[in-house]
């Protein structure tokens, strides 16, 4: 393994030094055009923006050296060179030989990939007024409201051959859409059509190949281990994908969908077909044929060559503490007991009927895989990690109880909260589900300490204040929509009493934590107990009003108010005491969240994740902060992001107001 990591060093930076070199000095890469599918010995040089601005995107995922940078700086220039005062962006160079005797319309697969590695580039760049043009040539291409989309930027009165919508464009569309935090359902719904009805084909691309890379890029969907599947089946029994570059596409791919296993062979093979720096050029894209008498395939070894080392560079990363075999011992009592923890919660359901078995584990899958920390099933063990010689005394098969009775809790909140929402209306026979899981919580957390311990007590009123701040919510927090319109006559705004309430509704998840220090010696009257209450209290604020900053809007329009939600309409209440369109009524309040609530949810965010952290050291049990300051870290990283985005929504709204008047 050290063996193979040095070698992928080596094969890193002769493949930069390539690079270096095939950069021209605009800063664009060449691009290939051959007839001949695997032979590109006889192919015309073309100026374009597509192999540049993949390239370009290439390099964001790799070290930042001196060498990428200035790379990435150049090739960043160029595209900016390149786009139209309406930040669209066209195959060919403006000024090229090519675009004034094959003119082609802008379209949107160029402009995806150039706005999108730029963005990886300086997300600056993709300011609000950017975001505005962009949305404008997406209302003029939509198939219909929220995609898909037509690849061209045309009139309506243009022939139809430049109104086609295509699966690898739209794809590259919901890429750059993902990097805003932005998903279309139509859009993807569109591209999970394509997926389940086997119609990943494109005549714009030559193989399917780009196409999965492309998906992957950004699809997160119930169709993922599909791709999965459908990619390793391509695999030949020499590990690779035909070449060098589908090679690449796919590792790279199964890393971004987290289906990779090994793909040590694959990487040992790219490593083998590296020639002093480089890999040959094959077919990427299909090419122009001046001729247009047959197809071209279109490609360079620049474009394979930073496809290789991103492949390299993503994968990398899975085998780079030290060797592979001493880091999957290491991790292999963590794995072991999550795997463990898994089957017994599994196996708690399996009297039910067959259907009903089926949903229940497809929904503890949906919270397994949303989780990437594994917090729900292991956040005691991580905790136990973090006391230093005293987790000695902490017993493995405790942890196993302890990380069962939380995903017992998630299970069962989980679904409470789908009904209050009135998501599984239509699915009444897992209400059963999440009573077996909470009567199975109860049940571990009143066995699991010697009654003169006196955990019970603690467990049962961090429920009360659990179930009554659902109850709370419940009653206080929803509002009646008919017929697209608010009725805010009778409704009065909530108050969350601090943000309390917050806490409150999701403190089950620090039963497990506090349950290993009463096994410790601890009960609620110590500082260490207390801290580390408190430490939970403010960190599930803080997330909490991340959630609901995200959430508002979508949350309005089901009818339930939460912690922004409130904000807003105290800010907007006093105007509108009847009856008000639900469209105008947001459009409203994204002003507000925009102009004023965002900079005060921030401001909450990080007070909340400041006294987190206070409390945390204040903690003294804990020796090793490391763990419990990365599940807050994500919150403070959040509000700063917001404010930048905020920069980015009013520049939006001025602009895209001015051009709609």
């Amino acid at each position: 393994m050290f063996v193979l990591r040095g070698q992928a060093f080596d094969a890193f930076s002769q493949g930069i030094t390539y690079l270096t070199r095939q950069q021209q000095k605009d800063g664009s890469f060449i691009s290939l055009s051959s007839p001949r599918k695997n032979n590109f010995s006889k192919a015309l040089s073309f100026h374009s923006t597509f192999s540049t601005s993949l390239i370009l995107d290439c390099l964001s995922n790799m070290p930042q050296e001196s060498a990428v940078k200035e790379m990435q700086q150049k090739a960043s220039a160029f595209l900016l060179q390149q786009k139209s005062m309406y930040w669209s962006f066209n195959y060919w160079a403006r000024n090229s030989q090519q675009a004034k005797k094959m003119p082609y319309p802008d379209d949107l697969d160029d402009t995806s990939c150039a706005l999108a590695a730029l963005f990886h580039y300086d997300n600056s760049i993709i300011d609000g007024s950017v975001l505005a043009y962009v949305v404008r040539l997406l209302t003029a291409t939509e198939i219909k409201e929220g995609g898909p989309y037509r690849t061209w930027l045309v009139d309506d009165n243009a022939d139809n051959v430049w109104k086609d919508t295509d699966v690898a464009v739209n794809s590259n569309i919901a890429y750059f859409l993902s990097l805003q935090e932005i998903e279309l359902p139509q859009l993807t719904n569109y591209i999970e059509d394509c997926i389940i009805n086997n119609k990943l084909f494109s005549p714009y691309y030559p193989t399917d190949y780009p196409i999965l890379y492309f998906i992957s890029r950004f699809y997160n969907g119930k169709y993922k281990d599909a791709l999965i599947n459908l990619l390793l089946a391509k695999k030949n029994s020499k590990h690779h994908w035909d070449n060098p570059l589908n090679t690449a596409l796919v590792m790279s791919s199964l890393i971004n969908l987290q289906g990779a296993d090994t793909l040590d062979k694959s990487l040992q093979y790219l490593l083998q077909t590296q020639i002093k720096g480089a890999w040959k050029p094959y077919p990427f894209y299909t090419g122009v044929n001046p001729k247009k008498d047959k197809p071209y395939y279109a490609g360079s070894a620049a474009l394979t060559t930073a496809l290789c080392l991103e492949a390299l560079c993503k994968y990398l990363p899975t085998i780079s503490v030290g060797d592979k075999k001493a880091r999957e011992k290491i991790d292999i009592k963590k794995d072991r007991l999550h795997e463990q923890i898994i089957k017994k919660a599994e196996k708690r359901f399996s009297f039910l009927d067959e259907k009903t078995y089926r949903n229940t584990l497809g929904i503890l899958d949906k919270i397994i895989n949303n989780d990437n920390q594994q917090q729900v099933s292991l956040l005691p063990y991580y905790f136990a990690q973090t006391l230093g010689s005293k987790k000695k005394k902490v017993p493995e098969e405790f942890m196993l109880d302890l990380g069962v009775a939380n995903v017992f809790g998630w299970l069962a909140y989980t679904i409470y909260d789908d009904f209050l929402d009135l998501e599984r209306k239509e699915d009444t026979q897992i209400l059963s589900v999440a009573n077996i899981a909470l009567r199975s919580v109860c049940g571990i957390y009143e066995k699991i300490l010697p009654r003169k311990i006196r955990f019970s007590e603690m467990f049962h009123n961090i429920m009360d204040s659990l179930d009554s701040s659902n109850a709370w919510e419940t009653t206080n927090c929803k509002i009646a929509i008919n017929n697209n319109t608010f009725d805010l006559k009778n409704f009065a705004v909530p108050n969350f009493l601090g943000y309390e309430r917050l806490a409150e509704k999701s403190l089950g998840h620090a039963l497990g934590p506090v349950a290993i220090l009463f096994s410790l010696g601890y009960n609620k009257h110590s500082p260490e107990v207390r801290n580390l209450l408190l430490f939970f209290k403010h960190y599930l604020i803080a997330r909490q009003l991340n959630d609901d900053a995200h959430d508002w809007e979508q949350d309005l329009l089901k009818g339930n108010c939460n912690s922004v939600g409130s904000l807003l309409l105290k800010k907007a209440h006093l105007y509108d005491r009847e009856k008000v369109s639900t469209e105008k009524y947001i459009q409203k309040l994204q002003k507000i969240f925009w102009h004023e609530i965002i900079v005060e949810v921030c401001a909450l965010i990080n007070e909340h994740t400041q006294k987190a952290k206070k409390a945390l050291h204040d903690c003294t049990v804990i020796i090793d902060h490391h763990f419990l300051e990365q599940m807050v870290t994500p919150y403070e990283k959040a509000a700063r992001i917001a404010l930048d985005e905020r920069k980015k929504a009013l520049e939006f709204l001025e602009i895209y107001t001015s051009t709609e008047s």
